[in-house]
């Protein structure tokens, strides 16, 4: 065993929890959401909210692995790593609202 590769394990393992934190919350957050521990208001349309929280996590995740691969530190690949999921969330419901704007019919 080399010395040291305890703590580089340790090391990474700690980095990849703190990058790969949003996947576990999403189905916790559904979970909540059909028990009825977590209510905002909307009946059975609540579970709704859980998509825009599993694109986010989604992205979140891939923004940082990439990120992770580059060599970014921690600290700012989380924080651009959440960046761009908030634009991607952004863009898209940018693009909905101009086709609803524009008398596009939704499915």
């Amino acid at each position: 065993m080399v010395a040291g590769s305890s703590a580089a394990v340790t090391g990474a393992m700690r980095r990849a929890i703190s990058l790969l934190w949003p996947l576990p919350l999403v189905p916790f957050t559904g979970l909540a959401i059909t028990e009825g521990w977590l209510s905002f208001g909307g009946g059975e349309k609540d579970i709704i909210l859980v998509l825009p929280l599993a694109v986010f996590a989604i992205v979140y995740v891939f923004a940082a692995l990439l990120l992770w691969a580059l060599g970014v530190a921690p600290a700012p690949a989380a924080r651009r790593a959440t960046l761009a999921a908030f634009l991607f969330l952004l863009v898209i419901w940018g693009t909905l609202f101009a086709l609803v704007l524009m008398g596009a019919r939704l499915p």
